[in-house]
């Protein structure tokens, strides 16, 4: 049980159920212990005052899975749990020391890249599984997928498209080397831990090269955290040196993993997490050429979107200013509210319709 506080928290509260029940200052019940927290939840109790609340844990993924994605694209779900648990075989045989044959695995991916490919909102959807269980896993996934957008963006012919999205399903493969209590370790790194963290893009080629892997998923696996301008790791390569799929499973590595529940961090809301991406584009750090045409795809995606705001009102996106991604234009019942000039009010998260 947890203690959350909605006004700063709420990404950390939806989809998860109430440990009490809720009742007003006139003594009426609000809501009823167990009831799975969605946005008119959050809105009803903020507009009583209710800032704080006790939740239990999140709902099972494949709970979630199932209600999100029945109406985007009903065969999504049982694609993505098909992959996941086919993923989580894989990881064990490397845990145990085993070469990875994920011949299989990557089978089962690309029809769910396929499925996602062709039913686009459910990128939308995506970033509301809640929870940090299974964090490698998801994030995989979620990268995989994230690459073949990019891919499908920019204009790959559909082979390549499904190759970016191996490389990024596999690009973290090398943290299974790694010791579990530094992976899962929520406080700060040691120099010696953290020296071993960025040994994972050597160990994931290591796991991959001897299976005939091609060339471009090991380009990904071994240079993901590489950055133009020469910050990153394993070698500190720069852009001359860095073939796109290094630049596009750069890209999608971080979007994902801020946008993300993680165990040792809070997950940000999808236009903080654009916020960022663009941050890291103008400075030179991200490649702007697959970068750009991400972000604003993304934005446009996001017109329309439901948003939970920080006073307790819903409403959805009209517009985002590209100079300004955190501070849409929003429409809330009748009323239209630029965020720019609003100083106290901010997006807490946007949510699913109910």
């Amino acid at each position: 049980m947890e203690v959350c506080d909605i006004r700063y928290g709420a990404v950390q509260v939806l989809d998860r159920s109430l440990a009490e029940d809720i009742v007003s200052a006139g003594g009426t019940v609000l809501l009823r212990s167990g009831t799975i927290l969605h946005a008119r939840h959050l809105e009803l109790l903020l507009k009583h005052g209710i800032n704080q609340v006790r939740v239990e844990g999140w709902s099972p993924m494949s709970d979630q899975l199932e209600w999100k994605f029945h109406e985007e694209a009903p065969l999504f779900s049982t694609h993505y749990q098909t992959v996941f648990s086919s993923l989580e075989t894989l990881f064990e045989e490397v845990g145990r020391g085993e070469t990875p044959d994920a011949e299989e695995t990557v089978k089962s991916f690309d029809t769910l890249v396929q499925d996602a490919l062709s039913h686009q909102r459910v990128y939308l959807v995506l970033q509301q599984i809640r929870g940090h269980d299974m964090y490698t896993y998801r994030h995989s996934i979620h990268v995989g997928l994230w690459c073949a957008l990019i891919a499908r963006i920019n204009g790959y012919n559909e082979e390549d498209v499904l190759e970016f999205g191996r490389a990024g399903l596999l690009h973290d493969i090398g943290k299974l080397r790694i010791p579990k209590h530094i992976i899962q370790k929520k406080g700060s790194l040691t120099d010696e831990e953290f020296a071993e963290i960025k040994r994972h893009p050597e160990y994931g080629v290591e796991l991959l090269e001897p299976k005939g892997y091609s060339s471009l998923i090991l380009d990904g696996t071994l240079l993901h955290h590489e950055r133009l301008d020469g910050s990153g790791y394993p070698f500190g390569r720069k852009a001359k040196d860095l073939p796109p799929a290094a630049r596009i499973t750069g890209v999608a590595d971080v979007y994902d993993a801020v946008s993300s529940d993680r165990p040792y961090q809070q997950r940000r809301s999808p236009l903080s997490a654009l916020q960022l991406i663009a941050d890291e584009l103008y400075s030179g750090r991200l490649c702007g050429v697959f970068g750009y045409p991400f972000v604003s795809h993304m934005l446009k995606a996001y017109v329309g979107a439901d948003v939970l705001l920080s006073d307790g009102r819903t409403g959805h996106i009209l517009r985002i200013p590209m100079e300004a991604i955190e501070s849409p234009v929003i429409l809330s019942g009748t009323t239209i509210i630029n965020l720019k000039d609003e100083a106290d009010l901010r997006i807490l998260d946007i949510v699913e319709k109910q």
